[in-house]
């Protein structure tokens, strides 16, 4: 590679841009496609932590802090980035504040520290969960849940980058797998349009109207391929009118801040041992919150939608995805709301 400031570059889909202990000399700005962002555990075994779409940068940690590289970050798709150099990324922070750079530096480097603590605490959570569960004459019939979380594609959606990284370090402990983010409103819909996701965290710092009409436009299949999907919103505002309003939008449960992992994990294990009770009108399209279906009410067709959280999670299913089964309810859908419409 050229010694430039900046230069546009490409990879291969599966071609890695760096490998974790290689020496840092660039950092990425994904301008194209996705990467997924690898880390390696004591036993040497490689595992997902993150995975870094359009807009998001990778390798900027070992440039900073003048370290190896701490992770291997490979490319889903063919890739197209912008490499920044050591020397322009050092001399573009100086010149804004060497304060400001040494304290970057600092955080950097704790935040190195902590990855690599919680793939320490991942590993020794499984290895006790695997005791458990090897000893115990009943769960002889089931495998470990932390494999079978690993399961679900999760896209996990706030504009802030602290709050955002420290809810995926948590579900990354509990033992997701396929966490993909979102910083903006444009990469929530690119997500969906190019995945199949099963669950959507979803914080309203966005903006109430803007989540309002993100979750609507799901829910009416013009926003990606699966109107089906659990979303689960979390909010700072703890007025009930904010609880009303997603509810109405179509969302599966609020949770309100400050909140914890454990908290997350009991709304997503409720929410995948429920059934999919779905209402398509002219007037609302989602989940049967408001008991639709038991009111004599024309207008109000209900079906039971598909529930991959209860396939993966519970049922343990290692498909990864459900692309027949999810398009053959989304043409009876898109039948249905046609009918309810001409009512």
């Amino acid at each position: 590679m050229a010694q430039q400031g900046f230069e546009t570059v490409t990879f291969d889909a599966k071609a890695p841009l760096f490998i974790e202990g290689d020496k840092a000399d660039f950092a990425y700005i994904i301008k194209k496609g996705s990467v997924q962002v690898l880390k390696k555990g004591s036993k040497g075994r490689n595992m997902t932590i993150a995975t870094i779409a359009k807009g998001g940068i990778v390798g900027e940690m070992a440039i900073i802090s003048e370290t190896e590289r701490s992770a291997t970050v490979i490319a889903i798709e063919p890739i197209e980035a912008i490499a920044i150099s050591r020397d322009t990324f050092e001399k573009r922070l100086e010149s804004v504040d060497p304060f400001l750079y040494s304290l970057i530096s600092l955080v950097v480097t704790r935040l190195q520290k902590t990855s690599e603590q919680t793939i320490e605490i991942y590993e020794k959570l499984t290895k006790q969960s695997t005791e458990v569960i090897s000893n115990s004459p009943k769960t002889k019939k089931y495998a470990d849940p932390k494999k079978n979380l690993g399961n679900v594609n999760l896209l996990l959606a706030d504009p802030n980058h602290q709050t955002r990284n420290s809810l995926r370090s948590g579900l990354f402990g509990q033992g997701f797998r396929e966490i993909s983010d979102a910083r903006g409103l444009y990469q929530i819909e690119d997500e969906l349009e190019k995945k199949q996701y099963d669950l959507l965290i979803l914080d309203t710092s966005f903006g109430l109207f803007q989540v309002k009409d993100l979750i609507k436009n799901i829910r009416n299949g013009t926003i990606g391929n699966n109107p089906f999907m659990f979303i689960l919103v979390l909010s700072e505002n703890k007025d009930d009118l904010v609880k009303e309003e997603m509810f109405k939008a179509g969302c599966d449960d609020i949770l309100f801040r400050p909140l914890s992992i454990a908290k997350v994990m009991q709304k997503i294990k409720r929410l995948s041992g429920q059934p999919r009770n779905f209402i398509v009108s002219d007037q609302y399209t989602g989940p049967d919150h408001f008991n639709f279906a038991q009111k004599p009410k024309k207008g109000f067709p209900h079906f039971e939608a598909p529930n991959t959280l209860c396939e993966k999670i519970l049922k343990g299913s290692k498909l990864q995805n459900f692309e027949t089964t999810i398009q053959r309810y989304v043409d009876n859908f898109q039948m249905m709301k046609t009918e309810s419409c001409s009512v």
